[in-house]
């Protein structure tokens, strides 16, 4: 499963990418629509890594997994607020709250009381008995990528291991235009 764009615009001078295409016809459509000078820019064919080791084949990464271990790649020794709250920014680009409720003595009644950040909706990356990427999950397979500990005050933090950081960069090179050489 590679990704779709398997061309991008690139600069002839530095080799950087400018803007990712689909295909030549459409770098070509782009570099008109946009106004991109044909002098300073190429259409270029994108070689993704063709993934060698047998050991990564068939992970069936989801985008909150991504994301997951896209920020502990970056962030090693995470707590679970961290990262949740980044995966959701990336993914809605806004918080996801929860409403909470206080016990009102003078009408018999909860009332709202405030609203906090819903740190479940992504309890399934990092619970033991559901995750399928931890040293410690019951679903684990060969994907050992992240193991959790106690940090000195108390709180779970989360790490990539040595697979995990390899996994980190075959995701990134399947997946994104940006990893991929230029031919």
């Amino acid at each position: 499963m590679h990704s779709h764009l398997t061309h991008a615009i690139v600069n002839k001078q530095t080799g950087s990418r400018f803007m990712p295409a689909t295909s030549v016809n459409h770098g070509l459509e782009l570099m008109d629509i946009w106004n991109i000078p044909w002098k300073d820019y190429r259409v270029a064919r994108l070689q993704y890594d063709p993934q060698p080791e047998k050991r990564l084949r068939g992970y069936g990464i989801t985008k909150p997994g991504y994301l997951l271990i896209k920020y502990l790649a970056e962030n090693p020794c995470a707590k679970m607020t961290e990262i949740v709250r980044y995966i959701m920014l990336e993914i809605r680009g806004e918080l996801e709250y929860n409403l909470t409720y206080d016990w009102n003595s003078e009408t018999n009644r909860y009332e709202e009381s405030g609203k906090q950040v819903y740190y479940a909706h992504f309890a399934y990356l990092f619970s033991p008995s559901k995750s399928n990427m931890s040293t410690y999950g019951h679903r684990t397979a060969d994907r050992r990528w992240m193991h959790r500990f106690k940090g000195p005050d108390g709180v779970y933090r989360y790490h990539l291991t040595a697979l995990g950081l390899d996994a980190a960069n075959k995701i990134w090179q399947r997946h994104h235009y940006k990893w991929a050489k230029v031919a």
